[in-house]
């Protein structure tokens, strides 16, 4: 028989394999510009202004995640925290716009890379999708991280 945990470990195995093959199925989808050098991690400031390569790929991660980054700001998650076991007005429509940053922080191997210091949930998902795709692109020799960058662990690994 088994037991409760040996089966949320089975569920989490479940959509952790679920979000992996989209994340490939995205690193894919942008293997030629990963290639090109069009998209890439941070090497600096200028990477993260409007139109810059970081940037771009933020937004193309959180588009595909349905992800708002700035939407849910600090300040709302912690009114939230405060406020249950009350049903506070918002409530609802605050746990619909964490439900998909929720999901991506639980299943993203990334977790090790992923600031949470004072940033939005949606944020810190959206960076875990960014480090997650540049590690299969990585492990499939379509991208090569800037000297500058940090070091991530191996597609595959902790």
């Amino acid at each position: 028989m088994m037991t409760g945990t040996e089966a949320k470990a089975g569920a989490l195995d479940v959509l952790r394999g679920a979000y992996l093959r989209e994340v490939e199925q995205l690193a894919e989808e942008l293997r030629p510009r990963l290639e090109s050098g069009e998209l890439h991690g941070f090497r600096d400031e200028e990477d993260l202004s409007p139109g810059g390569a970081t940037e771009k790929l933020e937004a193309l991660c959180a588009q595909r995640f349905v992800l708002e980054p700035g939407r849910i700001g600090i300040e709302e998650s912690s009114a939230f925290v405060r406020c249950i076991g009350a049903e506070p007005e918002g409530a609802a429509e605050f746990r619909e716009a964490c439900r998909q940053a929720y999901f991506v922080r639980l299943v993203s191997p990334s977790e090790d890379v992923v600031t949470a210091d004072a940033q939005p949930v949606a944020g810190q998902a959206v960076e875990a999708i960014v480090a997650d795709v540049l590690r299969v692109a990585e492990a499939r020799g379509w991208y090569k991280p800037h000297d500058d960058c940090p070091v991530l662990p191996a597609w595959g690994q902790p």
